[in-house]
């Protein structure tokens, strides 16, 4: 099977309905993922918390009741998990970790974000955990705009800053599922123990690149309002957010060229606080201010 994802063309055995149909017919790839046994059963089972290790060619990284993935020079991730089947938390691993540590091995931006394509370009939204990044890409669904990735967002640099196609099925709690009804998806829980689902789009996801023009940094207030972010506050941010642990980052090298990403993209993409309120009654309100704030995008 063959997936398009973050401008890759991934060949696996491993289903990721996560991503979308696979392509048909497509052989060349620039990434292999595949489940082979690297440590033994025991040792997986002692596994208590996450942890990484880093050798010349790859990196091993590890999650309690999962196992452990490799990345191996940037084109390829094997999973060694606990005995079973490829469960979703197992596909969740190899796309979340696994993927940000083989897009940042391929010199990416890799940010713990949402991003959509609006009427006005593309919106990336970033905020702390609970603070409503997938249910605002919920809403511009909801609306029919294009969810581009959900949780994890890649960015490139060319004469322009780009994202390309991610991950497009969005995680929300269960009170959000109501953004998502009608629409030409499959909804499943994420994990038994959580009422937390995941919306699966019924189509192949096909690599396309699109033109950042702002990030919304989210937070609640009882109104609805958007302010600009200066520059210093938004380099903060990015480096605040993005989806691999510090520890990671410096770990693996490279530091001066990630943080020389974060800077570019801190001065060439505005970057504005969005305070919204936490229930619902507002949401057209804040779509069509994401809308207007992005058809004044002037970055000088």
């Amino acid at each position: 099977m063959t997936y398009e994802v973050h401008g890759l063309k991934i060949k696996t055995s491993i289903p990721l309905p996560e991503i979308g149909r696979p392509s048909n017919g497509e052989s060349r790839h620039d990434v292999k993922i595949k489940e082979e046994k690297i440590y033994h059963d025991s040792y997986i089972e002692n596994v208590k918390k996450q942890k990484f290790s880093i050798s010349e060619n790859y990196i091993d990284y590890a999650v309690p009741e999962v196992g452990y993935i490799r990345i191996l020079n940037g084109d390829e991730i094997i999973l060694d998990k606990k005995n079973g089947p490829v469960d979703r938390v197992s596909r969740l691993f190899i796309l979340g970790i696994g993927l940000s540590i083989l897009l940042h091995k391929r010199e990416k931006l890799v940010l713990h974000s949402s991003a959509v394509k609006t009427n006005n370009g593309t919106a990336l939204f970033i905020g702390e955990k609970g603070a409503g990044k997938s249910t605002l890409a919920a809403s511009f669904a909801s609306e029919g705009r294009r969810v581009i990735s959900d949780d994890i967002v890649d960015v490139n640099f060319d004469k322009k800053v780009k994202t390309n196609s991610g991950i497009p099925s969005i995680k929300v709690w269960k009170d959000s599922l109501h953004l998502l009804r009608g629409k030409k998806i499959t909804i499943e829980k994420v994990r038994d123990d959580i009422e937390k689902y995941i919306a699966i789009p019924d189509k192949i996801n096909k690599n396309s690149r699109y033109e950042v023009k702002g990030i919304f940094s989210l937070g609640f207030e009882e109104s609805t309002s958007v302010s600009r972010i200066r520059k210093r506050e938004s380099l903060s941010s990015i480096l605040r957010h993005s989806y691999l642990p510090k520890n990671l980052i410096k770990s693996m090298g490279n530091q001066k060229r990630y943080f020389q990403r974060c800077v570019r993209l801190s001065k060439e993409v505005p970057m504005y606080h969005l305070k919204r309120p936490e229930d619902y009654s507002s949401s057209s309100e804040v779509l069509d201010l994401i809308e207007s704030t992005l058809s004044k995008y002037n970055y000088s």
